[in-house]
């Protein structure tokens, strides 16, 4: 039978029980047990393990100020621990009103049940308090002094007036008509002079809640300290500094990390720190914060994957989320990679302007004169579902100019099929064909195209193979790892050229960013050229991922860029050195530099054969 008097004598005792202050940090340690706790590794907290948690969560201790607390980082690594930690410190420490805030109801429930109340039972003073009547309601929990409501977001929050605020996962919050769930639920503090209001979540986009308040704050990053200058240089979210090996996986079609070839790089000292360093570089780490003066009442903390010492953050596992990112057009991938490991917004991949306007060097208005054109050929990429197609042609000075590019949805059609589509879109249809099989206009003339180079890696081999069957003119492009040669035919088809794509990377790099001799050998682009297109040719950078990524031949596109119109123009310096060595006699005038270097040659070759015989 419940003891009225007792209760109340046993309340009056406690209220005259004065209790020394202890700091959050001590109390969590002894306090916090997860013992029997089946989610959790170890049964007492360990910060050893996530250093980065130690100043979070110094800013649960009231200061007499009102204060704003933001911490945003990647998922499970101790974002919910640290509200807990908190809310349970002060039901201890600064009994008051608690309000928490989720995503849903059901989230509130769960968060409720799964980890606070396992907690709470392993606290003694708080345990005793979870066995009085009605302590306890489906959204709240009073204890005696403390008070701490809990409810999801869809729905505004009525008539509670609380010190401290709880928002988790607050860019998930769902929109409902005008409300504003993290400035309704901010208001609740209005009437008091000393309060917390803490986030915690793991950004999604830049224009999300967390993220703007971790910009208006502090921003603090979780930065680790070289093991050789003993600066704080490397912040765990910034992966520029982090280089491993890779090779290809022919079976998987995927590049892969070599496995302890990663290396984090202090970009002060240049010192290569191996993964074996990472447990001493974040517990010597310490945040780094841009404002100072706004860490009193504006706190705000980022970390990232490099902060982990989980397992299953290995910096394996990160090499291999970036190598995933730079081989795939998958924008979930990108997603992932920048919340889920570097615990930012997402961020769209764009090409820097400054690589559009060195693009903007090579361009043309006026087509060059006929007289002046050796040959004239067609280059295709080939994608699923349409062809990315450049029209070229070469002067008499080795200069190359791109006439006409676009991507062709269609390679050849049959009469009827061409009728049905122009019957269906209202539109002509021009193919990839009828680009090869149209002469070139230039001042004073037209030239047809010699010839047509055309991939045939993909998934229409066979499409490609029929086609070029149909044509002589076709030549199927293989690329490949030629060690010695930079091109060769295939022992299986005579039509196909099996061809070191890394040497023509290189050409091309060196024509797009280093070649100035606007008189010969440049490479000229038409002013017609689209922004699409300019940025297709952009994104191939330096490989910050490869130890040897600054090598034009281990450039790289950026993040998951499309590069369809680089591919065509490194193909089309494989189309003039095939011409140039297979098919001189084709060319028109014969003036061209590097088809009388291929002459002179020969004839070197074959002077010195006779002196040896």
């Amino acid at each position: 039978m419940y003891d009225l008097a007792a209760e109340l004598a046993r309340h009056n005792r406690d209220f005259w029980e004065i209790l020394p202050h202890v700091d959050i940090i001590t109390w969590a340690r002894g306090a916090i047990d997860f013992s029997g706790d089946i989610s959790a590794e170890r049964a007492r907290l360990d910060l050893e393990i996530s250093p980065f948690l130690v100043e979070p969560l110094k800013a649960w201790e009231f200061s007499g100020k009102i204060r704003e607390v933001a911490v945003c980082g990647i998922e499970q690594h101790g974002k919910t621990l640290l509200e807990v930690i908190g809310v349970l410190y002060n039901f201890v420490d600064h009994p008051c009103s608690n309000l928490c805030v989720y995503p849903s109801d059901e989230a509130a429930e769960d968060i409720n049940r799964t980890k606070y109340e396992p907690l709470i039972r392993k606290i003694p003073t708080l345990a005793a308090e979870l066995e009085r009547p009605f302590s306890t309601r489906k959204d709240r929990y009073i204890f005696g002094a403390a008070t701490m409501f809990f409810q999801g977001a869809g729905r505004k929050i009525m008539s509670k007036a609380c010190k401290i605020v709880v928002l988790d996962e607050e860019d998930h919050y769902p929109t409902v008509g005008m409300l504003d769930a993290g400035e309704d639920a901010r208001k609740r503090g209005r009437s008091y002079s000393e309060s917390i209001l803490y986030r915690v979540c793991t950004p999604t986009t830049a224009e999300g809640p967390i993220w703007r308040a971790f910009l208006a704050g502090s921003q603090g990053y979780w930065t680790l300290r070289c093991q050789n200058c003993g600066k704080l240089t490397m912040r765990s979210c910034d992966f520029s500094n982090f280089q491993f090996e890779s090779v290809y996986d022919e079976a998987r079609r995927v590049y892969l990390p070599v496995e302890g070839s990663e290396r984090l790089i202090c970009p002060e000292c240049k010192h290569e720190h191996v993964e074996a360093d990472k447990g001493k570089m974040n517990r010597e780490g310490a945040y780094v914060h841009r404002f100072e003066e706004r860490r009193d009442l504006r706190p705000s903390f980022q970390f990232g994957a490099l902060a982990s010492q989980f397992t299953f953050m290995s910096w394996n596992r990160i090499a291999a989320k970036i190598l995933e990112c730079g081989k795939r057009a998958d924008i979930k991938a990108h997603y992932e990679l920048d919340n889920s490991f570097k615990g930012l917004p997402y961020k769209e991949r764009e090409i820097a302007t400054e690589d559009l306007k060195n693009l903007k060097a090579h361009f043309f208005h006026e087509p060059p004169k006929v007289e002046d054109i050796e040959i004239v050929f067609v280059v295709s990429d080939t994608q699923d579902t349409f062809s990315p197609t450049g029209v070229f042609a070469l002067d008499c000075n080795d200069n190359l100019y791109l006439m006409e590019y676009g991507n062709v949805p269609y390679l050849r059609l049959s009469q009827t099929e061409r009728e049905e589509i122009e019957r269906r879109d209202g539109e002509r249809v021009r193919t990839v064909e009828d680009i090869v099989n149209t002469p070139v206009r230039f001042m004073g003339g037209t030239i047809p195209p010699l010839f047509h180079v055309i991939d045939y890696r993909g998934h229409r081999q066979r499409e490609i193979a029929a086609y070029a069957a149909q044509d002589r003119r076709v030549i199927m492009y293989a690329g490949a790892g030629l060690q010695l040669q930079t091109w060769k035919p295939s022992r299986e088809n005579p039509r196909m050229i099996v061809v070191s794509a890394k040497t023509f990377q290189r050409t091309l790099i060196w024509q797009l960013y280093t070649q100035r001799n606007r008189a010969s050998n440049y490479l000229y682009l038409t002013d017609t050229l689209g922004k699409k297109y300019q940025a297709e040719i952009s994104c191939v950078q330096p490989d910050k991922t490869r130890r040897s990524g600054h090598i034009p031949e281990n450039w790289a596109p950026a993040g998951d860029a499309v590069h369809d119109a680089f591919d065509v123009l490194k193909m089309a310096y494989f189309a003039v050195d095939f011409a140039v060595n297979s098919i001189p006699r084709h060319f028109r005038l014969k003036k061209s530099p590097a088809l009388l270097r291929r002459w002179r040659t020969h004839e070197e070759q074959q002077q010195k054969g006779q002196e040896n015989e």
